[in-house]
C-alpha cells in the first residue's frame, strides 16, 4: 500500500478494488464541514505492484497497458463511492 497521509494517520480505506496486472485502488472516506453542515467525500489512491528482484514493491507510476484497466477500476470506484455517499445522506 502506498504511504498516503491517511495511512500515516492509521486510517483504513473504506474499500479496495483490485485489478489485473497488480493494480489496486483504495477509496478513503473523509468528512468535513460545509456551508450546510457535515459533508462526506471520498479520495482515491491507485498503485501497481511489481517484482523487484526477489521481493514485491509498489509504485504509483503506470504503464500504457495499465491505463484502460485502471480507468475501468476508477469507474467502479466512482459508482461504489456515489452509492455509499447517497446511502450516508439518506441515513442523516
Amino acid at each position: 500500500m502506498a504511504k498516503t497521509e491517511e495511512k500515516k494517520k492509521g486510517k483504513e480505506p473504506e474499500f479496495h478494488i483490485r485489478g489485473q496486472g497488480g493494480l489496486s485502488l483504495a477509496a478513503w472516506k473523509n468528512e468535513g464541514e460545509g456551508k450546510n453542515g457535515k459533508v462526506t467525500f471520498y479520495s482515491f489512491t491507485a498503485q501497481r505492484a511489481y517484482k523487484d528482484g526477489d521481493s514485491w514493491a509498489n509504485t504509483e507510476s503506470f504503464r500504457v497497458r495499465d491505463l484502460l484497466p485502471l480507468s475501468k477500476m476508477l469507474e467502479k470506484a466512482y459508482d461504489k463511492a456515489t452509492e455509499k455517499k447517497e446511502k450516508d445522506e439518506d441515513e442523516d
